[in-house]
């Protein structure tokens, strides 16, 4: 049996955050080549052995106390072992799209429920990678960013729609002033789900709303947006009216 002597990871994107090495059947020869931006893992016989970091390091036994203990290998000669090789990547990509379901809120403008749809963009990166490696990534060979959403769609949405209703009802804005307060909606989403980020190891990097519009695929979305038209086209002609008039 051929025994690794070289182990990297060379990703051809930012959009994997962790990549699990195939093969397992190393020595204590080997070579480990951690990138910038990159951290790896050791897992053998259910353990975290340890984690590397950026550079080119030796899987001595001196320096893998653990290995040592599990297998019992002797210093100084080319050991073979079996162990997995974790690479977790700790880039910060904001490049993960979200939109919420219709949500339903009280509009002061309105004095009514009104249906409202979001949508925006954030990122998140990994800060603890033991953690990361055993909340989330199992027995999978590799995590990207549909591994994520795919994980997290359904929580999500309900967590944004919980925090936008409960935003726009405390500060009570209404559907026609939204817009004004898509920063501060961003920000207090990022605030809110920070702690949830962390108890799964990863950490936000950012978390922005672009837009919130009425869900006009419903009756009554569809009946207060066109009281908005009819408001617009009446502030319009009562403007152009004013001028005509010279006021």
């Amino acid at each position: 049996m051929a025994f690794i002597d070289c182990v990297e990871w060379k990703p051809q994107s930012n959009d994997v955050y962790a990549w699990r090495f195939p093969e397992d059947n190393l020595s204590t020869a080997a070579q480990v080549i951690v990138r910038e931006s990159q951290e790896a893992v050791f897992f053998s016989k259910g353990q975290i052995l340890d984690k590397l970091g950026p550079g080119k390091h030796s899987l001595k036994t001196e320096n893998l106390p653990l290995l040592r203990g599990l297998y019992g290998l002797p210093f100084g000669k080319k050991n073979p072992f079996t162990a997995e090789i974790w690479f977790v990547n700790k880039a910060a990509p904001l490049n993960i799209d979200w939109k919420t379901t219709p949500a339903r809120i009280h509009d002061p403008d309105y004095g009514q429920m009104i249906p409202v749809v979001a949508t925006g963009r954030y990122g998140v990166k990994v800060a603890e990678a033991e953690k990361f490696l055993v909340k989330l990534v199992g027995t999978i060979n590799t995590f990207g960013t549909n591994s994520l959403t795919d994980h997290f769609k359904g929580i999500l949405i309900s967590k944004t729609n919980s925090l936008v209703t409960t935003f726009m009802r405390t500060n009570n804005v209404g559907i026609t002033q939204i817009s004004g307060y898509l920063e501060q909606i961003g920000q207090f989403l990022n605030d809110s789900l920070k702690e949830f980020w962390a108890d799964y190891g990863l950490e936000m990097t950012g978390f922005y709303v672009t837009s919130i519009d009425l869900d006009t695929s419903t009756p009554d979305g569809k009946k207060i947006a066109e009281a908005l038209s009819d408001r617009t086209a009446q502030n319009i002609a009562g403007y152009t009216w004013q001028q005509k008039q010279g006021f």
